[in-house]
Formats: structure tokens, sequence, C-alpha cells
């Protein structure tokens, strides 16, 4: 079960830090309203704060451990299932749970209801991205895992 919970963590960051890519790229190109490293940031940190170069930091690392988090839940309830289908829609359930009520209940999101199509097709597409990466990393090396655990088959 340990082995498990290091490859959720280690896929977490992976795709925590593709998705946070692709979410700086969406918010360069004007897709995104909002910065994604200071609405990390701003989870910890006042607004102004968050604007600073400590906050852009403190951004990162908050958006690692968040990744970190998500990468151990998914590995938690669906080491083995189908890494598409499972990842994506863990990539829904994120876009629901983050950007439709935590994000807004901390006030550090629009509720994504609110944003226009283009914002929320692209926050949709990071949260897809990142449940498709965790997805395939944790399911490939689960599988990877479980043939070890079979061990070398033995010739007669």
């Amino acid at each position: 079960m340990e082995e498990r919970f290091r490859q959720g963590a280690l896929a977490g960051l992976a795709a925590g830090a593709i998705m946070l890519a692709t979410a700086w790229a969406s918010f360069r190109l004007g897709w995104l309203p909002f910065n994604p490293l200071q609405v990390s940031a701003d989870i910890l940190l006042p607004r102004s704060a968050a604007q600073t170069t400590t906050g852009i930091w403190v951004g990162i690392g908050v958006h690692a451990v968040l990744s970190l988090l998500f990468g151990l839940i998914y590995a938690s309830f669906f080491p083995r299932a189908n890494w598409l289908l499972y990842g994506l829609a863990y990539g829904i359930i994120l876009e629901v749970v983050t950007g439709g009520i935590i994000g807004p209940f901390l006030g550090v999101l629009p509720p994504f209801w609110r944003l226009g199509t283009v914002a929320l097709l692209a926050s949709l597409g990071n949260r897809l991205l990142y449940g498709g990466v965790v997805g395939y990393l944790v399911t490939s090396a689960g599988a990877q895992v479980g043939a070890k655990a079979a061990g070398p088959e033995e010739n007669e």
C-alpha cells in the first residue's frame, strides 16, 4: 500500500507541473482571467503579498502540495482503474470541487459557471489534463509494481 501512495504523490507532482505550465500559458494567452500562481498564493497570503516574487514562490509551493494531495487521493481510490476514463472523470470532479466550491469559498477564484466560455474551457482543459496524467501515471506504475510482484516466470 505504501508504494501506491508514493506513486500517487509522484504522479500528482508531475501532473501538477504539467497543469501549472498549461494554466500559466492559458493565462498569458488571455484565456484565463487569473494568474494560477497568484490564485495558489492567495490561499495563504493577502492579495498584495501574493503578487510579489515571494508570492510566486509561495504559489508554486501551494500548487505542488495540492497537486501531491490530489494525486494521493486518486491513487487511494483508483490505483488500477481505466486511466483514461477515471483520470478524465477525476479532472471533471476537480473542476467542480476546486472551481465551483473550494476556490469561490476561499475567495481566490470566481465560480467556474461565471467564467466566460474560453476561460471555462481553458480551466476545464487544465483539470482534464491533470486527471489524465495522474490516471496514466498511477495506473502504469501500478501495473509495473504488479508485474514485479508476480515475479519472473520460471523456465522448466
